[in-house]
């Protein structure tokens, strides 16, 4: 009972202390937000996630009682909040998550730069960055 308290204890904090760039990220996130929510729990899972561990996320956010919000995006803010409070570990700290989503904040703001840049020539991005860490 106890352990599933502190470890509730630690999610909710950890959250608090990541909700900034958590709304960061989402805010640079296209409204079909999906896949980017998806690279983003495959880096926090150190893995590639299907969409279908995903969806099961988000189910298990809801199953915490906190009603969907529509944003404006496939996946909202609440639905992200309760995605990254359901799948992250005890062993999870600021130190090491903030990186990661900075990571992605960095990568957003890039593409959406490109796409200001690069809207009059609509050109198809063919050098997406290729995952590097397959060793």
């Amino acid at each position: 009972q106890t352990d599933k308290t502190s470890n509730m204890a630690h999610k909710q904090k950890l959250f608090a202390d990541m909700k900034d760039v958590l709304q960061k990220f989402h805010s640079l996130t296209p409204a079909q937000n999906m896949e980017d929510v998806r690279l983003l729990f495959s880096d926090f899972a150190g893995k590639q996630l299907p969409g279908q561990v995903l969806l099961s996320l988000i189910g298990m956010g809801e199953d915490l009682g906190v009603p969907q919000q529509a944003d404006g995006h496939a996946v909202s803010f609440v639905q992200l909040s309760n995605m990254f409070c359901a799948g992250c570990q005890d062993s999870d700290t600021v130190e090491k998550l903030t990186p990661i989503v900075q990571k992605h904040i960095d990568r957003l703001e890039a593409s959406s730069s490109e796409r200001a840049a690069g809207a009059e020539e609509s050109k198809p991005v063919e050098d997406a960055p290729k995952s590097k860490e397959e060793s």
